[in-house]
């Protein structure tokens, strides 16, 4: 396990996943509708998530299911190897490279039942759009805890150099 993530933590790596998830994230501007996106809230509440499916015609939302199941589902495996990859050639600890496949859990649960949303639409359904918020809204949080870890990192990296310049050799970019 630990071979495979310091393979992920290369620079040739970590770029060919980076370049990858730009072309994802543009990938899925087009067939994500930034403004109706349930994967874009904040702890949305049924009405927000109800106008914006209600605000989209049926192109939109077919176009929307479309992007959830040919790139958001993808995307999320490519970002969390990257970022995995990022934190163990930054922070090195186990426990803090598995916080992206936790982001990808909740964001799989989410997609799951926003797809289950647009499949249903018109019929309304509170309970799934509250667990589909609360998904959301954890996976918001875990990327929040995840890139403060990165920026972390990031300046531990710069400072160490900076001020310990021989005590920087773990974590070289």
């Amino acid at each position: 396990m630990e071979s495979t993530f310091r393979s992920l933590s290369q620079k040739g790596s970590l770029i060919a996943f980076f370049l990858m998830m730009i072309a994802f994230n543009l990938s899925l501007s087009f067939f994500m509708p930034k403004e109706y996106a349930l994967d874009l809230k904040f702890a949305y509440t049924f009405s927000e998530a109800w106008q914006s499916l209600s605000a989209m015609d049926m192109d939109t939302r077919d176009l929307y299911r479309k992007g959830i199941w040919f790139l958001d589902l993808p995307y999320l495996i490519v970002y969390s190897v990257f970022f995995s990859g990022l934190l163990y050639r930054l922070i090195g600890m186990k426990r803090v490279i598995f916080l992206p496949f936790l982001v990808a859990s909740f964001d799989f649960i989410e997609n799951l039942l926003v797809l289950r949303l647009l499949k249903i639409f018109p019929e309304p359904s509170k309970v799934l759009t509250l667990i589909a918020s609360i998904a959301t809204t954890f996976k918001w949080i875990a990327v929040a805890i995840m890139l403060g870890i990165v920026l972390f990192g990031i300046f531990r990296l710069v400072f160490s150099k900076k001020y310990f310049p021989q005590s920087s050799s773990r974590s070289r970019l």
